[in-house]
C-alpha cells in the first residue's frame, strides 16, 4: 500500500517598488525555488529535479504577479501528491530555505501525511516554525 503525502501552500512575497525587473524577479523565484518533476517527465527531468520528490513527481509551484505597482509582488502557490514520502521536515526545510532571498509577507503550509500527522508551517521575514501539529485519529 503506498503512502501519499498532500502539500498545499501560499507564500506572498513583497518588492520594493522599481528595484527589479519582473522577468528577472520571477527568474530569481525559480533559482531559489528549484526544479520540479512529474510522472510523465523524462530522465534527465527527473535528474534536475532539487525539490521534495516521492516516487510519482515532487512538489509543483507556481508564481502570480499582483501589481507593478504596489508593494506586493505577487503569490507562489506551492502543491503535490508525494508517493511514498514522508519527510515533512525536508518541505520545511525546503520552504525556509526558498524563502531565504525574499521579503515574505505571509506563508502558510499545510502537509498532510496520510495514516500520520498534519503540520502546518508558517513563514514571515526570515522567522519561520511549525505552529501546529494534528494527529489523525
Amino acid at each position: 500500500m503506498s503512502q501519499w503525502t498532500h502539500v498545499a501552500g501560499c507564500i506572498r512575497i513583497d518588492h520594493f517598488i522599481g528595484d527589479l525587473n519582473p522577468d528577472v524577479f520571477r527568474n530569481d523565484i525559480k533559482k531559489s525555488f528549484g526544479n520540479t518533476c512529474d510522472f510523465y517527465d523524462n530522465r534527465s527531468v527527473w535528474d534536475c529535479c532539487n525539490v521534495p520528490c516521492g516516487s510519482e513527481g515532487s512538489i509543483q509551484y507556481d508564481m502570480s504577479e499582483i501589481s507593478d505597482d504596489s508593494l506586493e509582488w505577487g503569490l507562489i502557490y506551492i502543491w503535490g501528491d508525494l508517493r511514498d514520502y514522508t519527510d515533512y521536515q525536508e518541505i520545511y526545510r525546503w520552504i525556509k530555505k526558498s524563502c531565504e532571498p525574499f521579503i515574505v509577507r505571509q506563508c502558510a503550509v499545510e502537509v498532510e501525511c496520510e495514516f500520520g500527522e498534519w503540520k502546518y508551517f508558517i513563514h514571515c521575514n526570515k522567522e519561520s516554525k511549525i505552529v501546529m501539529t494534528k494527529i489523525r485519529v
